[in-house]
């Protein structure tokens, strides 16, 4: 009897060492790299979200680089400063129109120009526009437009907030790098296309998850391509071609922006875009529910693994909590195809 007990304790720690082998091999593969890729449609916030990366587990940015974003963030600056002169000219009082050629001219943002656009940005026409979402310009535009003298300051050197809210203009894919924990994570970002291409199927789908990032609060931005419907509208679409291509990977559905969507919903109507919608018109919880089954319904019939996040672009904090639940989620994932969990 003893005999046969001790080899079944043998066996034992056989396969406990077996299982701490392939936890070893798992942790070490997924140190090497996880592969990523992030979808979304343009200004969805996705590449917002990957500086993060490097707020919150990378250190931040070097001054180095913190400085070579004074002349971008100055000229964002500027060309919101022309985008709001020309949307509201014919409502400015008369002692700012003479100034309004001077500002859409200038190919330079002075201090002379930084205190007119200040001085109309500081109007109550203007405040009052901006508190009821009804300027057509981004809402990353408030918070530059609040900083156009700032940013002309001798000593000034971007700050995180700066560089989170400049919005880089890229037209084609990204690769970043970012170890997160000891894992290497290599992500993509297709984030400037508005539907999906053939010839990204093959090249993804051995991804280790596939993000899709939505900007809730564009449920009433008119759609660039098809004029009876809005960006969310979009925005679903996309996400069906992309649970049609990759139906065997996990998808992380990013709801993003939901703290913009928050302010909005209580100066825009979310049921006149979505009538389906009965519910509160101001609970941005109820309304962040129907946008999840929407999104949902679209892989209802894939068996595609769907994890739904809700995210604050900007806010570092949220964006920590969210990503160390994804990061948890993609080694548990790994470890489950090593067939360990």
């Amino acid at each position: 009897m003893m005999f046969h007990n001790y080899k079944i304790y043998k066996q034992e720690i056989k396969t406990s060492d077996e299982i701490d082998l392939l936890l070893k091999n798992s942790r070490q593969q997924s140190a090497r790299q996880m592969d990523l890729a992030i979808f979304g449609l343009p200004g969805c916030g996705a590449t917002t979200l990957i500086k993060q990366l490097r707020v919150v587990f990378s250190g931040g940015f070097l001054d180095e680089e913190r400085r070579k974003y004074i002349p971008l963030i100055q000229s964002i600056c500027l060309q919101y400063g022309k985008d709001l002169v020309q949307e509201i000219k014919n409502e400015i009082p008369d002692e700012f129109k003479t100034h309004i050629d001077d500002i859409i001219q200038a190919t330079k943002l002075t201090n002379e120009i930084a205190q007119i656009i200040s001085s109309i940005w500081e109007l109550e026409i203007v405040i009052e526009k901006v508190e009821n979402f009804s300027l057509s310009l981004p809402y990353s535009s408030n918070f530059f437009l609040d900083r156009t003298k700032i940013v002309l300051e001798e000593d000034y050197i971007p700050t995180d907030q700066d560089i989170l809210n400049f919005h880089d203009i890229n037209t084609s894919t990204q690769e970043y790098q970012a170890v997160i924990d000891n894992n290497l994570f290599l992500i993509t970002e297709v984030s400037h296309f508005h539907s999906m291409n053939k010839k990204w199927k093959s090249f993804f789908e051995d991804s280790d998850g596939i993000f899709f990032v939505v900007d809730v609060s564009d449920y009433d931005k008119p759609s660039p391509h098809n004029p009876h419907q809005t960006c969310l509208h979009d925005a679903l679409d996309f996400f069906s071609q992309i649970a049609v291509y990759y139906p065997q990977n996990t998808l992380y559905l990013l709801l993003n922006k939901c703290d913009i969507l928050e302010k909005k919903i209580l100066k825009k109507s979310f049921s006149k875009q979505f009538p389906d919608y009965h519910e509160n018109e101001t609970d941005s919880s109820c309304i962040l529910e129907f946008v999840t089954r929407l999104f949902l319904s679209k892989v209802y019939d894939s068996g595609t693994n769907v994890f739904i996040h809700r995210t604050y672009a900007l806010n570092s904090n949220n964006f920590r909590f969210v990503f160390e639940a994804i990061t948890q989620s993609l080694l548990n994932t790994s470890l489950c195809a090593a067939g360990i969990l």
